[in-house]
């Protein structure tokens, strides 16, 4: 027999959680990010994402944090040089032990090309108390493919930058 779980809704409601909360119990949500204390006027951070061919991947959202106007954009399959850092996707359910399948990097050099899939300026997120500020859009990422998220400070000085990809991965 099953205990019913209290809610402020009364005894008889059935507690609903999102999809995404439901992903973070199942052990299924992975996050990666980067981050600059001082990021240069006209410079950009970078998470780069290796899509595997066994697996989708699919971007969830993303948070981002900059001190003056800026630009967030995901390219799909761009020319990068290798050298870039690994990054290691923490799996948000810290009791899980499921790792993802994709391979992350941070801030890859020699970009060119790929096809810019999204692309939106912000003004400065000081502007809302120094807030983080979250898309709310997915992605179905294609296997074998690489993709580049990118933070770029288009202000005219130097600001604290912040960017976070949220995703769940599966078998193809």
């Amino acid at each position: 027999m099953h205990e019913k779980i209290g809610s402020i809704f009364g005894r008889t409601a059935i507690p609903v959680i999102s999809n995404e909360h439901n992903l973070i119990h199942g052990g299924e949500l992975f996050s990666a990010e980067v981050a600059n204390a001082a990021l240069g006027a006209a410079a950009k951070l970078y998470i780069e994402i290796n899509v595997p061919a066994t697996h989708a991947v699919c971007l969830k959202k993303f948070k981002f944090y900059n001190g003056d106007d800026g630009i967030i954009e995901l390219t799909e399959a761009p020319t990068l040089t290798t050298g870039a850092a690994a990054l290691t996707p923490l799996n948000r359910n810290r009791s899980s032990g499921k790792i993802s399948a994709s391979i992350m990097k941070s801030n890859p050099t020699g970009i060119s090309g790929g096809l810019s899939l999204s692309k939106f300026y912000f003004k400065g997120t000081v502007q809302a108390g120094g807030l983080l500020e979250d898309s709310d859009w997915e992605w179905r990422l294609k296997p074998g493919t690489v993709y580049l998220l990118t933070l770029t400070n288009s202000g005219a000085s130097a600001e604290q930058a912040y960017l976070r990809a949220d995703f769940y991965e599966h078998r193809v």
